[in-house]
């Protein structure tokens, strides 16, 4: 084995960056509204609560290498439309960003509903998730009351499954595989602009 000594070796490590946003309303009233940079490595639900918000111009953190998405986050009565990444459609789809990149995120207003009543499910915790994810999509939870019922408004449109799960659990990093857990004991519902009623009953959480 040639044990040489190895001089002038020098290694460079890229250093993260920021790129820039900006949110457009259209002709809804300006508000809070999260942005995620996401590493791409497989499905994402976002269930959870913004890491990061902002009402107009935002500044976000970027890794130095690899593709990313840019999440942002839907709400009640409100969801993203697009993102446009210099001037290319870039919702839902991995990117590779470079420094002082800019975007731009716009909303819509969402005004369906799904509402209905859990059998036994007294603070039961009902999931809305997105029945076709390639990449990414919104979903929402809300805990039904003592009497099983539960509703959730400003919804976007789309097809989703909807669970009742006797208890919420820490939730898991998205995969395949868990959805698919889901999907096997799920309802299925789709929203457009008039109010969907369901019955559910009380399910198992996947493992």
């Amino acid at each position: 084995m040639d044990n040489r000594n190895v001089t002038n070796l020098q290694i460079r490590l890229a250093a993260p960056f920021n790129v820039n946003g900006t949110i457009d309303w259209g002709d809804l009233p300006n508000r809070n509204a999260a942005v995620f940079l996401l590493p791409v490595g497989g499905l994402s639900v976002m269930l959870g609560s913004p890491m990061a918000a902002s009402s107009g111009p935002l500044s976000l953190r970027a890794a130095a290498t690899g593709k990313h998405l840019i999440v942002p986050q839907a709400g009640p009565g409100y969801y993203p439309v697009s993102v446009l990444l210099g001037g290319q459609e870039v919702l839902g789809k991995p990117v590779d960003l470079s420094p002082n990149a800019t975007f731009r995120v716009s909303y819509k207003a969402a005004s369906g509903s799904v509402r209905g009543t859990v059998e036994s499910g007294t603070e039961a915790s009902v999931v809305l998730i997105p029945r076709d994810v390639q990449t990414m999509g919104f979903g929402r939870m809300v805990t039904s009351k003592t009497d099983g019922t539960f509703d959730m408004s400003g919804v976007p449109p789309g097809d989703y499954f909807i669970v009742a799960f006797e208890q919420f659990r820490t939730f898991p990093t998205t995969d395949a595989a868990w959805l698919a857990g889901v999907a096997s004991i799920e309802t299925r519902v789709s929203v457009a602009q008039s109010p969907v009623s369901v019955q559910l009953k009380l399910k198992r959480w996947p493992e």
